[in-house]
């Protein structure tokens, strides 16, 4: 806070001459630890008293204020405010190595103690003072602060000669700070002539503490008066504090008055004192004085098996946490190196992801719409191996990898056309000859090698051939295009230009709302000319050399302009359907899509160029059957200990240690917390439900009456107990999966003592979201949705998906695949023959969510999308579903019979994610540089995983979260050898 002051601006001068005090004081002043300096001082103490609240923003995390003797009014706490001279400073050893005098402005805050957490850490709680800001005009005292982590500033001083009148400046621009007007000192007496003044004496004389601003530690040391050969004399006069210099610091003016009359009374002191070295917090004893630590054999032992085995928490169990967990455990010999433990919130794993059966029809119930993309290398290497380690027999359900996840090579987009409705059309990715899984990542060149090749192979006979362009001969004369590229850059920018104008030229307009074929044609000239302003953009850009990085500071639809996209036409469904596939909303907002340009080039690109065998894979059940299922069934045989209902509430920081880790247990499991058995057996699949198992815990009546959502932050649920994880006894290193979202909740320790994890959690981007799923007695085509044909495929792929639909829920899925592992009877008539999927953006500022107190809150919020979908449905649906209307819509959903309605809705499953855990992690541009890699948290005993993490994708998909666990598990344990590594195509320069 005070490196700027210093004249000279050398950090390094004054970091080498810390270090070096740092190794030579505490041989000096070893035997002398309370006298290691010693002055003379001279000053006016004005006190004051300040709103609690006020103060207390003052005061580092951990510090709280302490009931005071001084009295003060009500919710008020008083404040110590020094106009001093300090003569002779010096070492007590050798009072000729230096000799300083200077002048001081110093306040203080006496009477703190640590709060609940930090008391755990330290034998003496407290009395503290605190000083939150001192200015001097020396900057040899300067430097000597920084040993005591005191936040001292260099100021312009100008006073009386007799010391009673007080102006201070700011030493950059002279601003007038405060002054001090002393109209009338009283005779001088011995401190004990004023009874006023032992409570001040009390709090002043309690030793200083201070978070050293270099090292992060606490720090203690003793400043004390002596006393016995003091003087005093109670002084009154006028104050005023021009300028504030401390969070919510009230500008004040005001006259003071003596200690001879009031508590809060003023005085001059004369005084000499002495101060000791600065000392760790855990060096002073119960009575504030310092004392050896206990003996090695008193200290409680680690909690460590007789092979040392490292402890690891994971924190979390969404993708992230289960993939490093997996690879972790990929170690041959792991168990005799680690002993694990899943903290997971509530009875299921998956985060985000994490998916649930009802007890009626055993129901397939999902946070939203998840399928898998072609281009997850990482996501598929994992799911093989995985399902391999499992080993279910040949005839159970999903069994093996290639039966539970099924190419889907089609998408349908809809088309607003000139009246303002829609025609949809398909778009039909060929397969290629790859298998999912292990591979490379594609370069910036390859990537734009295969943009091209698209280019040149999709034309219609009626205009140019693309190949027959003179770009190509341009290839073909250096051999390759990175060669290209490299001599004639420009050159080759021109004729892509030329191109660009070509393709733009062909776009034709909006259809009508009967012209399907030129729907079509829409369509895939919009794809046309995005992929040739794309291409324009890469080269001019120089993406292909630098990365897709740079350019990650730009809105896309800012840079898609910025290289000639039409700005009238970004409404358009290719551009719509890229916001809506990752909710690129601000605020949940869809009039304010926002998405870096880099993170969205390079996942788009990747996924219409860069699959291997098809563009989507669909599941065949629910994400927690498909996933999650396998992947607790090979850790838990494996012998990775679950303990669910555990919620992760704080993690705790001294210095760049992860120290502990608070945790609320919700509810007690009968035989122990890692006894919970979380998967039912639903027509031979393990799957996970939608509720807890209330009969496995010993609270479970309760919260089943109670209506009690263990996965709510809002519930109100006080849980059984807390408990704190200590670093050292309870975990040695710590895995953190919890997504962003509640990160600002539950590391606020560690963003106040390393400023780059404020700046990433400041600078974190989350989305709200909605989803909807109905169940209807039609198939998808008895609707009246037609189904588009792909070179006879049809039968194969029926199934469509569209995005860039009506809002609010804009992204519409098919996944009548999943009926067969529900099991439907005649509850409702005759059983469903389709099952449909919505989703879309909640709009909800994410960043000011109500206070937990608020239970109601997810009530309101799962009103609103209820609301919405009454609203939504009959509108838009027949629109698509031709062969119903705003009336018999209704109908064709499955609900009891004696329903009616809209009222049938109430019979679907309908969700909001709110919650901090279950917010969508989002990209806007110029927030990649504050991420943090999975392996470089800045605590040397903290990974981060998750689609938060910097992994090179970095946008929120499977592929990241699951890439981030390899990464951390790489790392740390070596496991995996080999993975797709994302980083280079992202930031080709290394930096």
């Amino acid at each position: 806070q005070h490196f700027l002051s210093f004249p000279c601006q050398s950090m390094a001068l004054r970091i080498t001459v810390f270090l070096l005090a740092l190794v030579l004081l505490p041989f000096v002043c070893s035997k002398h630890k309370w006298a290691p300096g010693e002055g003379h001082y001279e000053a006016t103490i004005v006190m004051f008293s300040f709103p609690k609240k006020v103060i207390q923003s003052w005061l580092p995390k951990g510090l709280v204020l302490k009931k005071t003797p001084i009295p003060v009014p009500a919710d008020s706490h008083p404040v110590v405010v020094a106009f001093g001279m300090q003569y002779g400073v010096h070492p007590t050893l050798d009072p000729k190595a230096f000799n300083l005098t200077y002048k001081e402005y110093i306040l203080s805050v006496p009477f703190t103690e640590w709060d609940k957490q930090e008391a755990k850490k330290f034998r003496y709680k407290g009395p503290f003072t605190y000083s939150p800001r001192l200015f001097l005009n020396n900057t040899q005292a300067i430097l000597l602060g920084d040993l005591f982590g005191l936040a001292k500033k260099l100021g312009h001083f100008k006073l009386s000669a007799n010391q009673e009148q007080y102006t201070i400046y700011d030493y950059h621009d002279w601003s007038l700070l405060t002054n001090l007007n002393t109209t009338s000192l009283g005779p001088k007496k011995k401190p004990d002539a004023f009874p006023y003044f032992k409570a001040i004496a009390e709090g002043m004389n309690s030793p200083l503490v201070a978070k050293n601003n270099l090292t992060h530690d606490w720090e203690c040391a003793h400043f004390r008066w002596l006393l016995d050969t003091a003087t005093i004399q109670a002084a009154e006069g006028a104050s005023e504090i021009y300028q504030p210099f401390l969070p919510n610091m009230p500008l004040y003016s005001g006259p003071f008055k003596g200690i001879d009359k009031v508590p809060l009374g003023s005085f001059r002191i004369i005084t000499n004192w002495t101060m000791s070295f600065p000392m760790f917090c855990w060096e002073l004893g119960k009575n504030g004085e310092p004392e050896p630590l206990p003996k090695p054999q008193e200290q409680p032992k680690p909690k460590q098996d007789a092979a040392g085995k490292k402890k690891i928490a994971i924190l979390g169990g969404g993708l992230g946490s289960i993939a490093a967990t997996y690879y972790l455990t990929e170690d041959p010999d792991w168990k005799s190196k680690y002993d694990i433990t899943v903290y997971q919130l509530g009875w299921r794993i998956g985060g985000k992801a994490a998916s649930g059966r009802s007890t009626f029809a055993n129901r397939i119930q999902e946070h939203g719409l998840h399928f898998m993309m072609g281009w997850y290398n990482n996501v598929f290497q994992w799911v093989q191996n995985m399902y391999a380690a499992n080993n279910r027999p040949k005839d159970a359900p999903l069994s093996t990898w290639n039966v539970s996840f099924i190419p889907t090579p089609n998408i349908h987009l809809p088309v607003k056309t000139k009246e303002g409705t829609f025609e949809h059309e398909g778009l039909y990715f060929p397969f290629n000859n790859l298998t999912p899984g292990p591979g490379k990542a594609l370069t910036p060149v390859q990537l734009l090698e295969e943009l091209l090749e698209w280019l040149a192979h999709h034309n219609h006979t009626h205009r140019d051939d693309f190949r027959a362009h003179p770009m190509w001969r341009t290839v073909r004369r250096h051999g390759s295009l990175s060669k290209a590229l490299e001599h004639d850059r420009q050159e080759f920018l021109h004729l892509l230009e030329d191109l660009q104008r070509k393709s733009v030229h062909w776009w034709p307009p909006l259809p009508s709302g009967t012209e399907n074929l030129k729907a079509l044609e829409y369509i895939f000239d919009t794809l046309v000319v995005t992929f040739t302003s794309i291409a324009k953009g890469i080269i001019a850009d120089k993406i292909d050399k630098l990365g897709f990085g740079c350019v990650d500071n730009e809105n896309i639809d800012a840079w898609l302009v910025r290289h000639g996209f039409p700005k009238d036409k970004l409404d358009n469904p290719i551009l719509v359907g890229g916001h809506d596939l990752v909710f690129a909303f601000r605020n949940g907002l869809p009039n304010q899509p926002s998405y870096a340009a880099g993170v969205s080039l390079f996942g788009f690109l990747n996924m219409v160029l860069g699959f291997q065998g098809s563009i989507f894979y669909r599941m065949m059940s629910g994400m927690g059957d498909t996933i999650f299922g396998p992947a607790y069934q090979v850790l838990h045989k494996r012998g990775v200990k679950f303990n669910f209902f555990h919620k992760v509430e704080a993690l705790r920081t001294t210095g760049d240690d992860i120290s502990s880790i608070e945790i609320n247990v919700q509810a007690t499991v009968k035989g122990g917390p890692s006894a919970y058995n979380p998967l039912k057996t639903i027509q031979n699949l393990p799957s996970w439900m939608g509720a807890p198992d209330y009969d496995q815990l010993e609270e479970g009546k309760m919260i089943k009456e109670k209506g009690i959502n263990l996965e709510s932050w809002w519930n109100g649920w006080k849980g059984v107990s807390n408990v704190t994880l200590t670093k050292g006894q309870d975990f040695d290193v710590a895995f953190l999966g919890i997504s962003i979202g509640a990160l600002p909740f539950i590391t606020q320790d560690l963003a106040d003592a390393h400023p780059d994890w404020k700046a990433m959690l400041k600078n974190s981007n989350t989305v709200a979201t909605q989803s909807i799923q109905v169940w209807t007695y039609g198939t998808t085509e008895e609707l009246g949705f037609e189904i588009i044909r792909y070179h006879n495929k049809s039968d194969l792929y029926p199934y469509p998906t569209t995005s860039a639909f009506a809002n609010p829920f804009n992204t519409w899925a098919d996944m009548t695949n999943l009926l067969p592992r529900e099991t439907w009877g005649s509850e409702y008539g005759e059983p469903p023959k389709s099952i449909q999927y919505f989703c879309g953006p909640y709009p909800l500022d994410t960043t000011k969510l109500p206070p937990f107190s608020d239970h109601d809150f997810p009530k309101r919020a799962l009103a609103n999308v209820v609301n919405n979908a009454k609203k939504f449905l009959p509108a838009e649906m027949p629109i698509m579903w031709k062969n119903v209307d705003n009336t018999t819509l209704w109908a064709s959903l499955a609900a009891p019979l004696d329903v009616v309605g809209a009222d049938r809705f109430d019979y679907q499953y309908y969700r909001v994610n709110v919650d901090p855990t279950e917010l969508y992690v989002l990209t806007f541009p110029g927030t990649v540089k504050y991420r943090k890699k999975p392996f470089q948290s800045g605590f040397t005993n903290l990974y981060v995983v998750g689609d938060w993490t910097d992994t090179g994708i970095n946008a929120g998909c499977a592929e990241a979260a699951v890439s981030s666990g390899l990464i951390a598990s790489h790392h740390f344990g070596g496991y995996p050898k080999n993975f797709t590594d994302w980083y280079k195509p992202f930031n080709l320069t290394g930096h």
